[in-house]
């Protein structure tokens, strides 16, 4: 929770930053995962030293470190649009233009599909043994 917290943060504070050049959001989100990940640390090493780790709880981790690395990329690629139509006024008509919105939307739906075919193609493959 803390570290999903630390990544919105840190990705509305580079927003911020790249706006007023106030650093202190992105600090603040940077504190946050830096102690979600510590709190993490001190739970995974307790949990190895009594031997409690379940397949279930690293998957579960690995998940949610997937969702944060979205989470963070995402973030960060919408508030760079943000900041060049807040900037660039011709930057905001070229990226509102029917055609070229439509390319856009087209080539990111693309991408997303294939990304969700591969993870659906591994997830069988592994449930097959291969």
């Amino acid at each position: 929770m803390l570290l999903a917290l630390g990544l919105g943060l840190l990705a509305f504070g580079a927003l911020i930053f790249f706006i007023t050049d106030v650093p202190w959001v992105m600090a603040g989100g940077l504190a946050f995962i830096l102690i979600g990940t510590g709190g993490w640390l001190v739970g995974n090493i307790r949990e190895r030293v009594h031997g409690s780790e379940t397949p279930a709880v690293a998957a579960k981790f690995a998940m949610w470190c997937f969702l944060g690395t979205e989470v963070f990329i995402f973030g960060a690629l919408i508030a760079r649009v943000l900041t060049i139509w807040a900037h660039d006024p011709e930057a905001h008509r070229l990226l509102t233009e029917p055609l070229s919105s439509l390319l856009l939307v087209s080539v990111n739906t693309f991408l997303l599909l294939v990304s969700s075919l591969s993870v659906v193609l591994a997830l069988n493959s592994i449930q097959a043994g291969k």
